[in-house]
């Protein structure tokens, strides 16, 4: 780029002028670099489930997955069978 391609306000540059092509790859570019209240926002507004700390310390100290998600959610091991169409 070239000094042609700055456009100066009040004695400092201001603007740039760069092919269209060249700005469509800029605006993809800043989408991956979000500050983190940008990225929690986005998270937070996506309809995914998050679990809490204590519940994937248990996973990766080796506990029963179906157990710990069970209790998780508050559910007996009869209601838990009996939503999937299975026996206890």
């Amino acid at each position: 780029m070239n000094s042609k391609n700055i456009i100066e306000y009040q004695g400092r540059p201001a603007f740039v002028i760069v092919p269209f092509d060249e700005y469509q790859e800029l605006v993809k570019l800043k989408k991956y670099h979000l500050t983190d209240e940008q990225l929690y926002l986005q998270k937070v507004s996506e309809s995914e489930e998050y679990f809490p700390e204590e519940l994937i310390a248990k996973l990766l100290d080796g506990e029963n997955p179906i157990k710990t998600y069970r209790e998780y959610r508050k559910l007996s091991q009869d209601t838990l069978a009996a939503k999937i169409g299975k026996t206890r």
